[in-house]
């Protein structure tokens, strides 16, 4: 069979190359033809799309990132990914319970069971797991302008502080199929394909990835301190104190800022610029659509 793996060298924290290597080999011993394809600025999708036509599967080695990239060709060629994780959080391959060694790998190759799942988009780009906007959407905006190279977890550290010290209440109006609901409060906004999250909190437990639908929770708040009690609510808290999350679920979702703008993510990447050019404005508002049963999963 033809496989296409595609990696990120950097990934944990520099394993990227070894580990590709590793999985091309023993997947040649097993008697595949494999094609590695490192990620690097000059890679476009239209260029790994060309690579991936034909091909039995794609893995993408690394981070949810990478997945994120790599999800459009699987999409455009009809060919199933699978996640070797490799990456900080990984939420892509914890929905799914993939590994990255080699021998994983080669047992999922040989299976070769597949399951169709959903892909959304928004402000023209995919969004294979999550759309966030808030706070924690803020942190990652942080993150970006500040970024090097390879994350750890720890990186995260100075733009959670920053984010809390310079906090932004914005409120937001949420519309799902029509219906409407504006919040009285500040709120962070999560539209969810996925019921994985960063660091395990999880707040949309129920979404699937393959029920051709969004799920959307409002996480309100007054003070700094009430939006920092989310995380232990989310995290390890019973249901009874998650009590004030708002939950919505639908196929068409728009997040408008109503008193400042609006900041978003899209799987662990900013959805806007970091940086404004002169004279643009903010944008105040953004739209998330769900296409049921785009992509194909290789499941391990």
């Amino acid at each position: 069979m033809h496989l296409v793996l595609v990696y990120n060298a950097q990934s944990g924290r520099g394993r990227g190359r070894a580990a590709a290597t590793a999985a091309t080999d023993h997947l040649r011993s097993r008697g595949h033809d494999v094609t590695s394809v490192q990620l690097s600025p000059a890679l476009t999708q239209a260029d790994l799309i060309e690579r991936v036509r034909g091909a039995g599967a794609l893995i993408a080695m690394g981070g949810d990132g990478t997945v994120s990239f790599a999800v459009g060709a699987a999409v455009a060629a009809d060919v199933p990914i699978y996640h070797a994780p490799l990456g900080t959080e990984n939420l892509f391959a914890r929905e799914f319970q993939m590994r990255v060694d080699p021998e994983a790998i080669g047992r999922a190759v040989a299976g070769g069971r597949v399951r169709r799942i959903d892909l959304a988009r928004c402000a023209g780009r995919q969004v294979l797991l999550v759309a966030s906007f808030g706070p924690d959407a803020g942190v990652i905006h942080r993150l970006a302008r500040a970024r090097r190279g390879a994350i750890s977890h720890g990186a995260y550290a100075g733009p959670i502080l920053a984010e809390l010290r310079e906090l932004a209440f914005t409120r937001h109006k949420v519309t799902v199929d029509g219906t409407a609901l504006e919040c009285a409060e500040p709120s962070v906004v999560i539209v969810a394909n996925c019921r994985q999250y960063a660091a395990r909190l999880d707040p949309a437990r129920d979404a699937r990835m393959d029920d051709g639908l969004l799920d959307v929770v409002i996480l309100p708040y007054r003070t700094r301190a009430g939006l920092m009690a989310w995380a232990p609510r989310l995290r390890f808290g019973p249901e009874a104190l998650r009590r004030n999350i708002l939950r919505l679920r639908g196929e068409h979702v728009r997040v408008e800022a109503t008193d400042g703008p609006l900041v978003g993510q899209i799987d662990g990447e900013a959805m806007q610029p970091t940086t404004l050019a002169p004279g643009e404005a903010p944008p105040v508002h953004a739209q998330i659509t769900i296409e049921p049963g785009v992509v194909p999963v290789l499941l391990p």
